[in-house]
């Protein structure tokens, strides 16, 4: 990076989903089919971000962070293999 790399820039570097676009309170998802990470692990919805995967495009996931402390992102376009509760 350098040093006129702004400090959305970087974070969108370190972290891959730093642009929150929705605070969400007392929700929770998770995986129900068996391919997905934690299936079956409730997971709390902290936000609505803006990821980029690499060699993806940009889309809208939910952050979730599990009971431990590990953060997943989850795609809002692919929620089939999901269950929310609120």
């Amino acid at each position: 990076m350098t040093d006129n790399t702004t400090k959305t820039e970087q974070s969108h570097v370190a972290a891959d989903c730093p642009n929150e676009l929705l605070v969400i309170r007392n929700a929770r998802i998770r995986g129900t089919h068996h391919y997905s990470f934690r299936t079956g692990e409730w997971a709390e919805i902290l936000n609505v971000v803006v990821c980029k995967p690499k060699g993806l495009n940009e889309r809208a996931a939910f952050e979730c962070r599990y009971d431990d402390g590990k953060l997943d992102y989850i795609p809002v376009d692919d929620l089939s293999n999901y269950e929310i509760s609120v």
